[in-house]
């Protein structure tokens, strides 16, 4: 076998052991290193409730997430937060968020309740992080440069 086969067979590999590491944790609360956010109805596992949405979130963790977490999620009027699970991977987030409707919401209104929660979460990723004129300032260094 030349260099040529053996390094294409390799990468063929690589790409097989990715896709399947992939798949494998497809529906485990695993954070990737990718900012991800995904809207999707759900059955109605909530008897009061006309929809469920199922809404999962993936970033970098910045000191203001959860403050524009819970303004995103305040914003989102009829719509009614069940449940919340995080969880981290290093300076990574994964949320999976559980909503429902009100009663009084008709059942054609599913996209439009879908799209605001997508809008609604997708503007804490367009977020910038934090500005960096509050982040620690790296004092000046005491030691004279010297010049040539």
């Amino acid at each position: 076998m030349d260099k040529a086969t053996l390094l294409a067979e390799v990468i063929n590999q690589v790409k097989v052991q990715k896709k399947t590491a992939l798949e494998s944790i497809r529906g485990l609360l695993i954070p990737l290193d990718s900012e991800e956010l995904t809207v999707e109805t759900c059955d109605d596992i909530y008897q009061h409730a006309t929809v469920s949405f199922r809404a999962s979130l993936c970033c970098k963790y910045r000191p203001d997430l959860f403050a524009d977490l819970r303004q995103a999620v305040s914003s989102l009027g009829t719509m009614k937060l069940m449940k919340a699970e995080i969880s981290t991977l290093e300076d990574w987030l994964k949320i999976v968020f559980l909503f429902t409707s009100c009663r009084d919401e008709p059942r054609s209104a599913h996209g439009i309740l879908s799209s605001s929660i997508y809008r609604s979460l997708s503007s804490v990723l367009d977020k910038a992080p934090a500005s960096l004129e509050y982040s620690p300032k790296v004092a000046p260094s005491r030691k004279r440069q010297k010049v040539s």
